[in-house]
């Protein structure tokens, strides 16, 4: 199972960005299903909608629907909170959003495709950063 990341996931989006089309080459090159955890679905949405409204966010849901939600259940936010606390112990705390997104793909048992180097410092998350 592997989730898409917003770093990844916007690159891919953006066809006018120049890291667009190795983002499509890792999207479009994996048989499996793609999967999006809640908030990096919301972050794709909210792009879009500031950028037209509801026209905006219709059309990215259109763009998006060849992934499915992965969402944020009671065992995600467990995770979460103990992804806090481990990054706490070490001094190396991460942006709230990404500690949920870890949370809900560590519970899943899934792995996260992404450019952010800040997962790796997650114990038992499963990481493909498209950049290493």
């Amino acid at each position: 199972m592997r989730c898409l990341d917003n770093s990844v996931l916007s690159d891919y989006l953006r066809s006018d960005n120049p890291r667009h089309e190795q983002a499509a080459t890792v999207i479009e090159s994996y048989d499996g299903a793609w999967y999006l955890p809640i908030p990096v679905l919301w972050e794709a949405l909210r792009y879009g909608a500031q950028a037209s409204r509801k026209p905006g966010v219709t059309e990215t849901e259109a763009a998006l629907n060849w992934a499915d939600p992965l969402p944020v259940t009671a065992g995600a936010v467990t995770e979460a909170a103990m992804i806090e606390a481990e990054l706490l112990d070490q001094g190396t705390p991460i942006n709230a959003v990404d500690m949920l997104i870890a949370g809900i793909v560590r519970e899943a048992g899934a792995t996260i495709v992404t450019r952010d180097s800040d997962f790796n410092r997650i114990e038992g998350l499963q990481v493909t950063n498209i950049d290493e």
